[in-house]
């Protein structure tokens, strides 16, 4: 990887990329310790609709979203699975990106793991 590649990669991990996985696996805590008996997928869902519905009526990401799960995409069952739906609609990432939707999948597992998530196996 060269330097310009490791700079992007770095840049997008402390910005707006990394940043949603941190907020979000931050919300994701704070449910699991205060109801701990819910399913992850349920979380996951609760997370994504809330995150959304803080945009408010901004017609472009509600149409996003509802053109992604048009598409035959499930709901999210992890807060990875989340994460990765949340940046595809703020980030407008056309799903036949192969190459942004990597770059971006692989800072949010990278930032996820490094905090300490790790999916709910139960």
């Amino acid at each position: 990887m060269n330097k310009f590649n490791r700079f992007a990669e770095w840049f997008a991990r402390i910005g707006a990329t990394g940043g949603i996985a941190r907020s979000q696996y931050s919300i994701y805590k704070r449910i699991k310790k205060k109801t701990p008996d819910l399913k992850e997928s349920d979380i996951a869902q609760w997370i994504l609709a809330h995150r959304l519905h803080r945009l408010g009526p901004r017609k472009k990401e509600m149409q996003r979203l509802e053109d992604y799960f048009a598409r035959g995409n499930p709901a999210p069952d992890t807060l990875r699975r989340a994460c990765y739906i949340i940046a595809q609609i703020e980030f407008n990432i056309n799903p036949n990106d192969w190459e942004h939707s990597i770059f971006v999948k692989d800072i949010i597992n990278k930032e996820l793991d490094r905090i300490g998530y790790a999916e709910d196996k139960s």
